[in-house]
């Protein structure tokens, strides 16, 4: 049975490729890991950063709070003329963003299994969209350029007393 952060990190992958789709980029990668590199581009990586927990104030119930960061990865430093990596970079992450963002309250996904609510989310909010960033890549041995997007997440969890 997947946990919320398993499930957290599949559906925003989710996400991810659907807009990507939105604007018929259709060749797209998106992985629930960040450990991975590759040629083919775009692709995403997902890990989750840390996870404070707190509370709502109430005895009985906690609150989970994931920071989950968004590897997104448009192409080799080098490839194409001048300027071609940003200029991908700086069309399509606004639009991963705005998807993401617009489905924030539930991360509702337009494709099963992921086209309901995710249980007890209560947001999943883009706080740093990123910019413009150079990754170093020892797998492939090559530059890559892409951004990072933080999105921090907040789901409510009951607190079951267990006596014994």
């Amino acid at each position: 049975m997947p946990t919320y952060e398993t499930e957290l990190l599949e559906r925003l992958c989710t996400l991810e490729l659907e807009a990507m789709a939105s604007i018929g980029v259709t060749k797209c990668d998106a992985k629930p890991y960040f450990i991975h590199a590759q040629d083919r581009f775009p692709y995403f990586t997902n890990r989750i950063a840390s996870n404070p927990r707190g509370n709502d104030g109430s005895e009985d119930l906690d609150l989970n709070n994931p920071l989950v960061i968004i590897r997104f990865v448009v192409a080799h430093l080098t490839e194409g003329g001048r300027g071609q990596p940003e200029s991908k970079l700086y069309e399509w992450g606004p639009v991963v963003s705005s998807y993401i963002e617009n489905r924030s309250n539930w991360l509702q996904c337009a494709t099963a299994p992921y086209n309901t609510r995710m249980n007890y989310i209560q947001e999943a909010r883009i706080i740093d969209n990123g910019g413009f960033r150079v990754f170093q890549d020892s797998g492939i041995g090559a530059l890559q350029v892409g951004r990072e997007i933080q999105v921090q997440c907040i789901f409510d969890e009951s607190i079951e007393q267990v006596y014994l």
